[in-house]
């Protein structure tokens, strides 16, 4: 007999033996499979690798470090995690879990998880949201997604509202974004998983702009007036939203979580962003001059990033005999020039290159 859980949402996902997924559909539990037909899923080998577009979705690459981040006018978070909002607060740090949690989720391999912590602003134009960037208008463009996470909140049955942004680029054509009407789940303050589906418009007849062009996942945690049928009526919120297990797929019904090996997980988050030490794999460029020379150093990357120009911020610099060092950011790695003046000399630094949309 399956232990279906007793407190049921709209389109919340339950897996029972032989890989059957149930459906609550609002009244019952209907198994159901990826696209239309009813039955059991495929096996989990044949389900296809990169059925998930989301990026770092158990949120163990944290390259930026565990924050607390809380800049809400804009900033990258764990890795191809972007907060915003407007009015109020919102916290987001990475949280280890613990044996109970992974027993609730019911997966071992659950590690880490993103945590906000909310004060919404009671503003209309106020809100809170994490946001997805993913590469590419065009491997949504016109197809039925279903995004699906698992979530708890510290207290009550706050909602969390999802819905699509597409976004054409510097020069793409809208200028502005096209968003999907959102649609919000009752979370509560046990771990159980959600799931969300809804059609992205098609792109035809769009203009791509030169750079950014993306479709955002945004997750909606508070919302005033102003954004409510974006967030899906959520309204203001203030409480501790935690969630694991981000996957968005194309299809109509939520697949079991594809979990990418590590090493790809950490190359599909340093294509966007790449952090370096010093010590691990910063520069150093060191020797003896007999005259004034020119210095140049080149650093690769271990992934060709997605511009090919990434933004490059370098710390921890020291220049011995060293002057006028600076530095440019290629797609497979950092290229610096400086001027060694007569005798010994040393230049070293960590650097970070950003290539996120």
């Amino acid at each position: 007999m399956l232990d279906f859980p007793n407190t049921p949402v709209l389109n919340q996902t339950f897996f029972g033996a032989n890989n059957i997924v149930y459906v609550w559909d609002g009244v019952k539990w209907v198994a159901s499979a990826q696209g239309v037909a009813a039955g059991p899923y495929a096996p989990l080998g044949s389900l296809g690798v990169g059925r998930n577009l989301v990026h770092n979705s158990l949120f163990n690459i944290q390259q930026r470090g565990a924050g607390p981040f809380t800049t809400l006018t804009g900033l990258y978070t764990l890795d191809r995690w972007w907060m915003q909002g407007s009015g109020g607060t919102m916290s987001i740090t990475p949280v280890t879990l613990v044996d109970a949690d992974r027993a609730a989720i019911g997966d071992e391999s659950a590690e880490n998880t993103i945590q906000a912590v909310v004060t919404g602003g009671a503003a209309g134009a106020n809100y809170a949201q994490i946001v997805h960037p993913i590469e590419d208008l065009y491997r949504t463009s016109n197809k039925t997604v279903t995004a699906s996470f698992w979530a708890k909140a510290n207290t009550g049955t706050p909602k969390i509202g999802i819905n699509f942004n597409q976004f054409f680029g510097t020069g793409g054509s809208p200028s502005a974004a096209v968003n999907t009407a959102g649609q919000a789940v009752t979370i509560s303050t046990t771990w159980a998983r959600y799931s969300v589906t809804q059609a992205i418009p098609s792109v035809a007849g769009k203009v791509m702009g030169t750079a950014g062009q993306c479709v955002q996942l945004q997750i909606w945690l508070s919302s005033g007036t102003t954004n409510a049928g974006n967030a899906g009526l959520i309204g203001v919120q203030s409480g501790t939203f935690t969630i694991w297990g981000v996957q968005l797929e194309v299809g109509s019904v939520a697949t079991p979580l594809e979990k990418p090996d590590p090493r790809y997980d950490l190359a599909n988050c340093q294509r966007f962003y790449f952090a370096s030490t010093a010590a691990m794999a910063g520069f150093a460029v060191t020797g003896y001059a007999g005259a004034s020379t020119t210095l140049q150093m080149i650093r690769t990357v271990p992934v060709i990033m997605r511009v090919q120009t990434p933004v490059v911020t370098t710390s921890g610099v020291v220049l011995n005999n060293v002057s006028s060092a600076s530095y440019q950011g290629y797609s497979d790695g950092i290229f610096g020039v400086a001027t060694a003046g007569v005798g010994p000399y040393a230049w070293t630094g960590a650097f970070t290159m950003s290539a996120d949309l």
